[in-house]
């Protein structure tokens, strides 16, 4: 075997592969959706996102669900934005643990992703928007849901007002 052949093998068995979701971008994630993905484009500068979902843990090539987290330089977390398909039906875990009887029971319910008439209506790009504010003492933030071209969006912020989400949303562009 020639060194350049024995060479090139090293360097290709040498380079780890990895999970191709361990940093995809937008546009490679929205060819793996059933729905548009939007990105905001009027944020601060300095501001990062992860993919926090889909982690193709399981392999998928097709993703129904999106989950972005977003940070400021500083590492903060300043939002998350969630998109699914308006009108799907997922499946969603819910686990129940009795302390007493150390039993833990896992029920699994079917629910349709669509924009329930809660919290404050809103209007984001002359469409309905529901926003609802954490609540508690000395609570912060809240949440922004709507609806963008058949795709159910939500924005959540633990810090964030009211006006700087409805800012966000009507700044969501389709990623191409």
């Amino acid at each position: 075997m020639s060194k350049m052949t024995f060479l090139i093998l090293t360097l290709l068995f040498a380079i780890p592969l990895g999970n191709a979701y361990a940093n995809p971008n937008l546009s490679q994630l929205s060819r793996q959706t059933s729905f548009d993905l939007f990105e905001p484009q009027n944020l601060e500068s300095g501001l990062s996102y992860e993919i926090k979902l889909p982690n193709n843990k399981d392999g998928s090539t097709s993703f129904d669900t999106v989950l972005l987290s977003y940070f400021g330089n500083n590492g903060k977390f300043k939002f998350a934005l969630s998109q699914q398909k308006n009108n799907s039906v997922i499946t969603q875990e819910l686990t129940n643990i009795n302390v007493q009887s150390k039993e833990i029971k896992k029920q699994y319910i079917k629910h349709k992703v669509r924009l329930e008439a809660r919290g404050e209506l809103v209007k984001i790009n002359g469409s309905e928007g529901r926003y609802e504010a954490y609540v508690g003492k000395n609570a912060t933030g809240g949440v922004l849901r709507w609806i963008q071209s058949g795709t159910y969006i939500e924005l959540n912020a633990p810090e964030l007002s009211k006006e700087s989400l409805i800012k966000i949303a009507e700044s969501m562009k389709k990623v191409n």
